[in-house]
């Protein structure tokens, strides 16, 4: 198995329900975490070397190692991306729908009136990224508000990078009526500034965060989320990956997951 990161909340439930599942069915788990195209290539060759039954990948850039995962398919190793899709479309994959999650919680935002709202993206590299800010977009175009390039924000998932860009927002000159956040770590460092320079949550600045973790659930006031189905995802991806190593010829499956909107204090309307 390939993953970019075992730190933070998220991956760690993801891969527990892995390992759960995959010990049930009899099979030995192996993780390697890669974040970076290069890292991506070097692990992948590692674990096709060691001749693995199949492969599970949440690959952040899966284009850049894309010779890669053909090779194994050439091997004929089951291959299954989940969290987000591999290269090409005839790939198996458990997918998060995050253009439809950012729809979401944009036009949660856009429906209380707020239309200055700034998104804090992550690396423009990963597909995630590309997928917040396509909903992004959407929903920005179905309520007639224009883009606005000024309002977007990209960064690493850090609480450094949530203080950096909430000050930049805050001396830009265009100031935000509402925040859309990718992660719930930079949610927590934007949160941190506007507590320090006095403004009012939601009164002045509503939040949305992508994540879901419990971490938005624990910050004052509690964030309204996008709650990733971290469990549902790991049990998809290896019953899909089950079904491989039992049929290896069969019809190419893509299973879409959508992150779930709870409104909490940070955005709801009234407070």
């Amino acid at each position: 198995m390939l993953v970019p990161t075992l730190t933070g909340t998220f991956f760690p439930e993801v891969l527990h329900t892995i390992s759960t599942a995959a010990t049930r069915a009899k099979l030995r788990v192996i993780i390697c975490e890669a974040d970076e195209s290069e890292q991506q290539e070097q692990q992948l060759h590692w674990l096709l070397t060691a001749q693995v039954d199949g492969l599970l990948v949440c690959a952040t850039n899966p284009a850049g190692s894309a010779g890669h995962f053909q090779l194994a398919r050439q091997r004929g190793v089951p291959l299954v991306f989940f969290h987000q899709a591999g290269p090409g479309k005839d790939v198996h994959a458990v997918v998060l729908n995050q253009v439809q999650a950012a729809y979401k919680a944009v036009s949660h935002l856009l429906a209380q009136g707020r239309t200055r709202i700034a998104h804090f993206a992550g690396p423009a590299h990963q597909a995630a990224s590309h997928d917040h800010r396509q909903g992004y977009a959407q929903a920005l175009c179905e309520y007639n508000v224009p883009w606005n390039e000024r309002l977007l924000y990209e960064g690493e998932a850090t609480v450094e990078a949530g203080r950096r860009h909430l000050q930049a927002a805050l001396a830009s000159g265009v100031l935000p009526d509402a925040l859309f956040i990718s992660n719930e770590v930079v949610a927590l460092g934007a949160l941190q500034v506007l507590h320090e320079r006095g403004v009012r949550v939601p009164e002045t600045i509503a939040l949305v965060v992508c994540g879901g973790t419990g971490l938005a659930a624990l910050a004052s006031p509690p964030l309204t989320s996008l709650d990733l189905p971290g469990r549902e995802l790991g049990h998809a991806a290896v019953q899909l990956l089950l079904a491989l190593l039992a049929d290896p010829g069969g019809a190419c499956q893509r299973i879409y997951l959508t992150p779930q909107l709870h409104v909490r204090a940070s955005s709801a309307a009234g407070s």
